[in-house]
């Protein structure tokens, strides 16, 4: 892999007068806007994954609030030593978000990364409590999660590193195109608690369609530094846009 290859994965090429002038890393993109108004713009090959940055910040901003509640709901809860520990309502780690206007015949449905499905019943939050015992003796199995509409419990303890690992390499597998082409281009997206192995076909053909008519107001994605990991794994490539009927 030469120096170019190389530099696609982490850092975006930013061009004047169509010649390479320097590589601007990921976690800066949003400067971007200030250098085009000086005659800078961004390499044709990266503009794809500029769109992907603004998705992976439009979650970040959505769940930013969720996460300050989580931590001061812990941190509340190790000053409390009595049995209950109650729960708290939160983003849903495995909602990815809801349908909006540019597709009306589902606008308004949220999509379950859990379950693989949509549902008006659900408004992308779910109970969030944490295993007390696990959390005073440094076990990694502390978050709990409980789905508001079935009322079943998310078990997200079961993805440990091991998973983790494992999903990764099969993400950037399918961003070096070995894998279909849906695959390729949700890998860059999935929260990676999320399996692309095991979520239905179907399923991803359908968020990819609405992902191409940015018809999905996100709450959940990769974070910027993940993204950034994967890329520097792995090539993306060009996918077909997929058409869904709205």
């Amino acid at each position: 892999m030469d120096e170019k290859e190389r530099m696609l994965g982490k850092y975006l090429p930013i061009t004047r007068q169509g010649h390479v002038r320097f590589y601007l890393p990921l976690e800066h993109c949003a400067d971007i806007k200030g250098l085009q108004a000086s005659g800078y713009d961004v390499a044709d090959d990266s503009r794809r994954v500029i769109r992907i940055i603004a998705l992976i910040k439009e979650a970040a901003d959505r769940t930013a609030d969720s996460e300050i509640k989580k931590r001061k709901f812990v941190a509340d809860s190790l000053r409390d030593f009595s049995p209950g520990v109650g729960a708290i309502e939160v983003v849903c780690p495995c909602c990815l978000g809801k349908i909006n206007h540019n597709c009306p015949s589902r606008e308004g449905e949220v999509l379950c990364g859990w379950y693989d499905d949509l549902t008006s019943r659900c408004d992308g939050n779910a109970f969030y409590t944490i295993d007390r015992v696990s959390l005073l003796v440094g076990l990694p199995d502390v978050e709990r999660y409980t789905c508001p509409v079935r009322t079943t419990r998310l078990e997200l303890d079961g993805y440990d590193l091991r998973y983790l690992k494992e999903e990764v390499d099969r993400r950037s597998s399918a961003i070096r195109g070995k894998a279909p082409l849906y695959d390729e281009e949700l890998a860059k997206i999935f929260p990676l608690r999320i399996s692309l192995e095991r979520t239905r076909q179907s399923f991803k053909q359908f968020i990819l369609g609405l992902v191409e008519k940015e018809a999905i107001d996100w709450l959940n994605t990769l974070s910027i530094s993940e993204l950034a990991s994967l890329l520097e794994r792995a090539a993306a490539r060009k996918t077909p846009v997929m058409k869904v009927d709205c």
